[in-house]
């Protein structure tokens, strides 16, 4: 574990080795469901609808650690999670999905915010889908 001197990054690592796996998990708020999604071609896939960690928890790094410990716990029937990386009024989480591993559904932007945040990613041993390619046509 590294040691900080400026307290907004030692207030970080401290809280990181503070809390266990299990006081994170209490903390962890989630609603997922089955899905059949773009791509998913028969496989067995969730939705993941909400994710999140109380303000004071967020941006040191228990955000990683929680959704690795969730991602840990999901049956091994799933291969594939969906989700939309949307704008939760604490800023975009786009980022944090695609560091956590997700991407893109589509090849190209539609043009259609919503389309354009939804992204994949497969687990258990499962690759992540390839991006599908679509032509958008103006209405």
């Amino acid at each position: 574990m590294r040691l900080y001197r400026h307290r907004k990054y030692r207030d970080a690592v401290y809280r990181e080795a503070v809390l266990s796996d299990q006081e994170l998990w209490g903390r962890l708020d989630t609603f997922w469901y089955p899905h059949t999604g773009p791509g998913a071609d028969g496989r067995q896939a969730l939705y993941l609808e909400w994710f999140s960690l109380p303000q004071e928890l967020r941006r040191q790094g228990l955000g990683r650690r929680a959704y690795a410990l969730w991602e840990r716990r999901l049956d091994p029937k799933f291969q594939l999670i969906y989700l939309h990386a949307a704008d939760t009024g604490a800023g975009e989480t786009h980022g944090f999905w695609d560091a956590m591993g997700y991407s893109p559904i589509y090849c190209q932007e539609t043009g259609n915010r919503a389309a354009d945040q939804h992204m994949v990613k497969g687990i258990h041993g499962t690759p992540t889908p390839a991006c599908i390619s679509v032509m958008w046509e103006d209405e």
